[in-house]
């Protein structure tokens, strides 16, 4: 018998049902974040490449665990997205950072390597008498 956390279940269950919708408001949010001028620096130095890593992990897991049959290119696309980003922002007053686009490019990876370690849920069958 397989083990289940209830709670990973719902998300699973969430993210089978809305996953597109989770990465389009995760995508809005990431280039609003990434386009507007950005308050002080935090104590802690290269906070903000964590914070890179967090966002675009989060960004790419919802396709990464439904896992259409596009997701190796979504993945992909992702990249050159946290890429093109980080081309525009001297545009919008803000500074390009490569290091950024690693960090961006690592936090897809991330979501990878969670969606293969990650258990899909089993279905729950039920048998008629």
């Amino acid at each position: 018998m397989p083990i289940t956390f209830a709670p990973l279940n719902a998300i699973f269950t969430f993210l089978e049902k809305h996953w597109a919708q989770c990465t389009v408001v995760f995508l809005i949010t990431i280039t609003y974040l990434s386009l507007t001028p950005s308050g002080p620096q935090g104590p802690i130095d290269y906070a903000d490449k964590i914070y890179h890593c967090i966002a675009y992990a989060g960004l790419a897991l919802p396709m990464a665990l439904r896992k259409p049959t596009y997701w190796v290119g979504g993945m992909l696309g992702l990249v050159v997205f946290g890429g093109i980003i980080e081309v525009v922002q001297p545009y919008t007053g803000r500074s390009a950072d490569w290091l950024d686009f690693i960090m961006n490019s690592v936090g897809v990876l991330i979501a990878v390597l969670i969606s293969r370690v990650i258990p899909q849920p089993t279905p729950q069958v039920t048998l008629k008498d």
